[in-house]
């Protein structure tokens, strides 16, 4: 799945219109722009014009998951690093840049990368240790978890196939002095 790059927009605040709208998008990423418009009191025209303006902002992505029945024997691995200040940035974006990376973000204290990965063959993972190893010297992998099966994804949550049974929202945005700001706690 691709998308077609949009324009690049000039910075805005979010309101409380843009946190409906990606509440609404957390519950059905498919709804059509009239269903998002109805959902959040706008016109189909509004729904779509700020959902753009995520997009191209990048405060938002296109993704496409899949149920683990249909993921044909792929195997979900996080591994938690410790990768020197000057290498994280690169080492994150190469993570990021790979076809079956789940997840690629910088966290706080000694373990500054956490990566998810998709994997056929769990011993694939040695693979990303190696060229981790040569793009930052002085890394190291805390720790490895296998997952078994995931219970609950990006606010779905999922049946014994792995398809979502139902939704619990998101809370991605807060009301903070008359304006919207990313929600920072869990």
């Amino acid at each position: 799945m691709s998308a077609e790059p949009l324009r690049e927009q000039a910075a805005y605040a979010p309101d409380r219109i843009d946190a409906a709208l990606l509440e609404e998008l957390t519950k059905d990423g498919r709804a059509s722009w009239a269903e998002l418009g109805a959902a959040c009191g706008v016109s189909p025209q509004t729904a779509r014009r700020r959902v753009e303006r995520f997009l191209a902002s990048g405060y938002i992505a296109l993704r496409c998951d899949t149920s683990t029945s249909a993921q044909q024997g792929l195997r979900e691995v996080t591994l938690v690093l410790n990768v020197p200040a000057q290498h994280v940035d690169d080492v994150g974006r190469y993570f990021a840049a790979l076809g079956n990376c789940r997840l690629s973000a910088q966290v706080l204290g000694a373990q500054n990368l956490l990566v998810t990965l998709w994997v056929r063959d769990y011993l694939e993972v040695q693979a990303y240790e190696r060229e981790l190893a040569e793009r930052a010297p002085g890394s190291t992998v805390i720790f490895r978890q296998a997952v078994v099966r995931t219970f609950k994804r990006l606010g779905h949550v999922l049946d014994e196939s792995g398809c979502s049974r139902s939704v619990v929202p998101l809370s991605l945005w807060r009301e903070k002095r008359g304006f919207y700001k990313p929600e920072t706690s869990a």
